[in-house]
């Protein structure tokens, strides 16, 4: 039970290891693929027992770590992000006088569509004004309907700013 132990890094692999990272420090495009298979084991074998050995590559570490810095900020450019909503004063309830209101099966094909409250709720009703010819609201509502495109500026990669169209006007 008490055998001795085998392993793969026998003293000379750990040489001949040691010969191969003294020329990756030379020849950067030396891949740890190509030194496992000079070794006759693992990309990772190789790769962990370098590790193991203590042995650094700076300079795989800085190409490295600033084609990670690159990438964050490409995901960071690249999320979508919503563009501020221009404030429209609300309209209160009580601002659509009593007897203009109706309710959905009181509308006709010339009243303002525009819901005012909660449908779940009783004093649900819609605006009944007279609405604009060709859209579904009265003057009012249709200049909180419809809005004028929404540009927004965004710094790109290379700190140019650029023009994104974020909404149409319908």
């Amino acid at each position: 039970m008490g055998g001795a132990r085998v392993t793969f890094w026998t003293e000379e692999r750990t040489a001949h290891l040691k010969r191969l990272l003294d020329e990756k420090r030379l020849r950067p495009d030396l891949s740890f693929s190509d030194i496992g298979r000079a070794l006759g084991c693992s990309r990772n074998s190789a790769l962990s027992k370098a590790h193991r050995m203590g042995w650094t590559d700076n300079v795989s570490k800085r190409v490295r770590s600033h084609r990670q810095a690159l990438r964050a900020v490409r995901r960071v450019v690249a999320s979508p992000v919503p563009p501020p909503e221009p404030y429209v004063e609300p309209i209160e309830p009580a601002l659509v006088p009593e007897k203009q209101r109706k309710a959905l099966t009181d509308l006709s094909d010339r009243d303002c569509r525009w819901p005012v409250g909660d449908p779940r709720h009783a004093d649900f009703h819609f605006c009944g004004a007279r609405r604009e010819p060709g859209i579904s609201y009265c003057k009012a509502h249709a200049q909180r309907a419809f809005q004028a495109p929404v540009v927004a500026r965004r710094e790109s990669i290379e700190g140019d700013a650029k023009k994104v169209r974020v909404a149409e006007a319908v």
